[in-house]
């Protein structure tokens, strides 16, 4: 229960910095990015926003079929109750899409 609200307040704070500080987006998009998903790394991502996502970064070919096939088709099948969040499919994308490996290199 401490760290559920330790979570909740830390993603208030994040939440109020980037109500603050929206111009940062473009100069300091890291920085904003980290505040971002503090503030929503732990929403559930609904089955329909998954796959309408993963037909964007596939329709811009961020991802390739493969790479949807081998990490995210598994997730069109999910009860509601096992559906990743934010954060989950934000690391995902990270460690096993080379379009999202190529900045770390």
């Amino acid at each position: 229960m401490v760290k559920s609200k330790l979570k909740n307040r830390k993603a208030k704070e994040a939440f109020d910095w980037l109500a603050e500080n929206r111009d940062q987006m473009d100069s300091n998009p890291k920085n904003f990015a980290n505040h971002l998903i503090i503030a929503v790394g732990q929403l559930v991502i609904s089955r329909d926003l998954i796959k309408n996502v993963m037909k964007k970064l596939f329709k811009d070919e961020i991802i390739t079929s493969n790479e949807y096939e081998r990490n995210f088709q598994r997730f069109e099948n999910l009860s509601n109750e096992q559906l990743p969040t934010v954060v989950l499919i934000s690391n995902i994308l990270q460690k096993n899409c080379a379009y999202f490996q190529a900045d770390a290199v």
